[in-house]
């Protein structure tokens, strides 16, 4: 379920082409590794173990 959240980013290039979709694929890769690098996350598998966020600090 967690997957479906980011389906509508490739449906628009998955009606133009397959090299559409692999240019999509790779910018979110690239995102995904700079978001984890920010975070101090050594890989994907580990973000479901790290706390982004919960609020309790916000003012």
């Amino acid at each position: 379920a967690s997957a479906v959240g980011i389906a509508g980013r490739f449906l628009k290039p998955a009606t133009e082409s397959t090299e559409s979709v692999i240019a999509t694929m790779q910018q979110f890769m690239d995102e995904l590794r700079i978001a984890c690098f920010g975070m101090g996350v050594a890989s994907v598998q580990h973000l479901d173990q790290q706390l982004l966020w919960d609020g309790s600090h916000a003012s």
